[in-house]
């Protein structure tokens, strides 16, 4: 966000005076560095502010904190006439105009020449309010998806590694490699059909724009960047994932990202988070409280929030009612570091194998590239089969890799004298 205080430190002297007339009036000759500093004190008052804030209809004062709460990405006016009546809709660009004269707002114009209006973060406090006690039902169920999506990234990896993502000849990822990742992710039906589809496409967005697939003989393929990372630093993928995506969402604002989360530390009402993240992707409807919320008439930034693991969704009827930050977000929030990862490995005579999805990211890709899971819950179920154990090998992994993997899945002698044999 900008600061209004270095806005006005910039400023010209000539236009800085008339701004010291608007506030004070004409006070006669005055030095360079008293005008500056009781047009900064008259300017930056709070209460000035509170006041202007006050004196709005209902309205303006949605549009002002939409503005505000829109960080560093500004709203533009096409995108705030989507969030007031058509009654409103032809003052709202004078109103604007105005707050911006009178540095409420600051305004720009963007690269394609469109007005985008930002707030001031000396003013930041005087909208955002911490979250508060929302009365709820007792009863509503909370579904989670904490500590899957390094599963799923791991996973969707190691398709590629096994050569099952196909490109068509558009240059876009074949449908059927779409479906086949789809179809292994299914631990967030309960929320929505449709958010397997959007694990998958965020999961492809971050695994290309980090370098970590290549495309190869109409194949995407795990690139050796995307190995080599999870080989020695597998323990940052979460933290990896979350840099990058706070770059796509919050232009690289932590403490943005924060705040807004931060509203949902004690459970919220759906619709108000809703409309708080419609500032992040106002391509969507903005909410109200009449209709029904689902998965896909919510901000894509909430969905993707929920796909990380940062909040839960309380489902009432196949509609989302209520959110609030989960367990997971509670302890990253608190120590601003991630959770340590387990190790839970258990291979059975029986040729299966129980793993923990915080097992290490390396363990579950490798273990994804080599055996077959069968389900896809917190603790996940693979089988060892000759086939696809031949197939895990002939992808690239070397002699020290597999006899790694062999170390720690601790198989009985039964298994580790199957798999030394298919070898």
């Amino acid at each position: 966000m900008f600061s209004l205080q270095t806005f006005l430190d910039g400023m010209s002297k000539p236009l800085l005076r008339d701004m010291h007339a608007k506030a004070y009036g004409q006070k006669g000759l005055l030095n360079n560095s008293l005008i500056l500093s009781e047009t900064a004190t008259f300017f930056l008052e709070k209460k000035r502010f509170a006041a202007f804030v006050n004196s709005l209809e209902q309205w303006q004062k949605d549009c002002i904190s939409l503005i505000y709460l829109s960080g560093s990405r500004g709203l533009e006016l096409n995108e705030l006439r989507l969030a007031v009546s058509s009654d409103y809709r032809q003052a709202l660009e004078s109103f604007l105009l105005d707050a911006a004269k009178d540095l409420y707002l600051w305004r720009s114009k963007n690269d394609r020449g469109s007005f985008i209006y930002q707030g001031f973060e000396e003013f930041m406090e005087s909208l955002v309010k911490p979250s508060v006690a929302t009365p709820v039902p007792t009863n509503l169920r909370y579904v989670s998806n904490s500590g899957m999506l390094d599963w799923h990234i791991c996973e969707v990896l190691s398709f590629a590694q096994l050569g099952k993502m196909r490109m068509n000849g558009t240059g876009n990822l074949h449908r059927r490699s779409l479906q086949i990742a789809e179809e292994a992710i299914t631990y967030s039906r309960p929320v929505s059909t449709e958010a397997s589809h959007d694990e998958v496409i965020l999961i492809m967005q971050f695994l290309s724009e980090k370098g970590w697939l290549v495309h190869q003989n109409n194949l995407l393929q795990a690139s050796p960047t995307g190995i080599a990372f999870l080989k020695r630093s597998g323990f940052r993928l979460r933290h990896e994932f979350l840099h990058w995506w706070v770059g796509e969402r919050f232009h690289g604002d932590m403490e943005h990202f924060k705040q807004l989360l931060c509203a949902m530390k004690t459970p919220q009402d759906i619709v108000a988070i809703a409309r708080l993240f419609w500032i992040l992707d106002p391509s969507c409807r903005l909410p109200d409280d009449e209709r029904p919320l689902t998965w896909t008439s919510l901000a894509k930034p909430l969905r993707e929030l929920w796909i990380m693991g940062f909040i839960d969704f309380a489902i009432d009827r196949n509609n989302i009612s209520f959110v609030k930050m989960s367990d997971w977000a509670h302890q990253w929030i608190s120590s601003q570091m991630d959770p340590l990862q387990g190790a839970q490995i258990s291979t059975l005579p029986n040729f299966e194998m129980i793993i923990s999805v915080e097992s290490a990211p390396r363990v579950l890709f490798m273990t994804s590239c080599l055996a077959t899971v069968q389900n896809d819950e917190p603790y996940l179920r693979f089988i060892i089969k000759r086939d696809a154990y031949l197939e895990g090998l002939k992808s690239g992994f070397d002699e020290s890799e597999i006899a790694d993997f062999s170390h720690w899945i601790s198989a009985p002698t039964n298994v580790s004298g199957a798999m030394a044999e298919w070898a």
